[in-house]
């Protein structure tokens, strides 16, 4: 994957992004793991589950401003467990996390970064931690 460069103003960076498949959209997951705390699929297990299920809002706003040319994935593993190795392989995969949903996170990264795969984090757990806390990972 290349980037090339184009312009710099007002403390924005813009990137022509080159795709290395012609003729395709450029996927991007976005993704947020299993929280072990609150999940709907454990719901009916604790009666307060179902009102402490967090969507993903974030993820949301992102894909909102993702250019619209793009294939964005949303994937909330809350809500079931998806098979990555039988989703089509993305160009670049943004994750978030709580503390609490930490090592889930640093599990997919891991696996999208064996794929060659781009891997950003975000979230309370990532804006808590210095990024030499991940490189570590």
């Amino acid at each position: 994957m290349s980037t090339e460069y184009q312009s710099r103003r007002m403390g924005q960076v813009r990137f022509t992004l080159c795709h290395p498949r012609a003729n395709e959209a450029m996927r991007l997951y976005l993704i947020n793991p299993t929280n072990p705390l609150v999940s709907s699929v454990t719901a009916q297990d604790s009666r307060w589950n179902r009102y402490r299920v967090w969507k993903p809002l974030s993820l949301m706003v992102l894909a909102g401003l993702t250019p619209p040319e793009w294939e964005v994935v949303i994937v909330d593993e809350n809500l079931g467990a998806p098979d990555y190795p039988a989703m089509p392989r993305p160009d670049f995969v943004g994750i978030t996390a709580f503390t609490s949903q930490a090592h889930r996170a640093y599990d997919v990264a891991a696996y999208f970064r064996r794929l060659g795969v781009p891997v950003v984090m975000g979230g309370i757990h990532a804006t808590s931690f210095s990024t030499a806390h991940f490189e570590t990972k």
